[in-house]
């Protein structure tokens, strides 16, 4: 039996430009590469790896401190790289980074209508 998906990412990619000295063409770090999942309602979703494959990157787009290079990220349908401003995305969803480490706090459940602004 499947679940209502609150959670979905599609091919999110966090890419960082590296400066390399005032004579030489910057870097591109691909810090996260095409992440996708998704998670239902009542479900937990760990990422594991190892060290310096992204889980961190994908950490802090999922919790809005970082917009994606490219991709999508949806709560409930709604993709949130598309709302005008990170403030009214924060206002829109209510979402709190530290609801995060307690997986029956209902972070999903928190969600109510965007922000006039």
């Amino acid at each position: 039996m499947s679940g209502k998906v609150v959670l979905e990412a599609s091919q999110l990619k966090r890419h960082y430009e590296i400066r390399r000295g005032a004579f030489r063409e910057p870097a591109i770090l691909k810090a996260l590469d095409g992440a996708s999942f998704q998670l239902e309602k009542g479900k937990t979703l760990a990422v594991v790896g190892e060290s310096g494959c992204g889980k961190s990157t994908l950490a802090r787009l999922v919790t809005l401190i970082e917009e994606p290079t490219a991709g999508e990220l949806k709560i409930h349908g709604v993709n949130l790289f598309m709302q005008s401003s990170l403030r009214c995305r924060i206002c829109s969803y209510n979402i709190h980074p530290v609801n995060l480490q307690f997986p029956c706090s209902g972070l999903f459940d928190e969600c109510h209508q965007p922000c006039k602004s």
